[in-house]
């Protein structure tokens, strides 16, 4: 019953809404590919591999952080009994810190999978560094 519940009420909508993301994401990549040859060879993945990638990075973390949480509150409205126990132990307040990480988890990835980005902020700690002088 918890596996129905969990399933309709978590997994289910996740997909079906980042699923869009994911459509969207391929046809930007197949927008800005260059208009290389086929026959051209290069050492980097194609721009689609790369975008579906970071999607699916970000989605994956997006569930690692936000299931344990939203699996807390179906089992809440579920047991009475043990929802008072994670209540007394404070888990339900501690899930809600963990899920709040994935703010913090998005942009870094998509930082670290974006080579301007990285550019510009090695660019901005080394003027930094040059000069001496606080940002």
């Amino acid at each position: 019953m918890f596996i129905v519940i969990l399933l309709v009420c978590w997994v289910i909508p996740v997909f079906v809404a980042f699923l869009p993301l994911i459509t969207v994401a391929k046809d930007h990549a197949s927008r800005i590919r260059p208009k290389y040859p086929r026959n051209y060879t290069s050492n980097s993945p194609p721009i689609g591999l790369k975008a579906a990638k970071t999607v699916a990075i970000v989605v994956g973390v997006y569930i690692l952080f936000q299931t344990p949480y939203n699996v807390v509150q179906i089992i809440t409205v579920l047991d009475k009994k043990l929802s008072l126990e994670l209540r007394k132990l404070h888990v339900i307040e501690w899930l809600f810190y963990y899920s709040s990480w994935n703010s913090v988890a998005s942009p870094v990835i998509y930082g670290f999978f974006d080579k301007n980005l990285r550019n510009a902020v090695t660019a901005l700690f080394r003027r930094r560094r040059r000069f001496g002088t606080p940002v």
